[in-house]
């Protein structure tokens, strides 16, 4: 796979069908054997895959593209008083933010679990019709 694959060439207000999305888990560090009071300021945090809810029926997992961003996988260390917390990155993901709703939370859903959908023909904007004279043609005949 190159890296212009997963380049999104969606555009904003697009419309979109989501078959899966991505949610944020975070693990806690095991504890450390030597009994470091560090070890409980450790944890991963990973972008899990999830397949489209059960409950969700198809209409509401049809939404509009209203961002792209690249997120990523690691481990955090939170520091205390003077040390600072720190992220390391290890792998990342190139994803679509999607709206389904005018009053619920976007989704955050991976490029390659993005489908585009084409607006029904009576959705489509069409450019008013003027007639070849212009506006003002109909009315110097009277």
């Amino acid at each position: 796979m190159k890296i212009t694959d997963l380049v999104p060439t969606l555009q904003l207000g697009d419309r979109v069908r989501v078959t899966a999305t991505l949610d944020r888990v975070y693990q806690p560090a095991e504890a450390d054997p030597t009994g470091s009071p560090y070890a409980g300021l450790r944890a991963r945090k990973l972008w899990e895959r999830r397949s489209a809810p059960v409950f969700r029926t198809a209409r509401t997992l049809e939404g509009i593209i209203v961002g792209a961003r690249t997120v990523y996988d690691g481990s955090v260390e939170y520091g205390w008083e003077d040390n600072p917390t720190v992220f390391r990155a290890e792998r990342s993901h190139r994803v679509y933010l999607v709206a389904t709703g005018l009053r619920t939370k976007h989704l955050v859903v991976a490029v390659e679990d993005v489908e585009p959908v084409l607006a029904p023909l009576h959705l489509v904007e069409t450019a008013p019709t003027v007639p070849v004279g212009g506006a003002d043609a109909d009315s110097s005949d009277q």
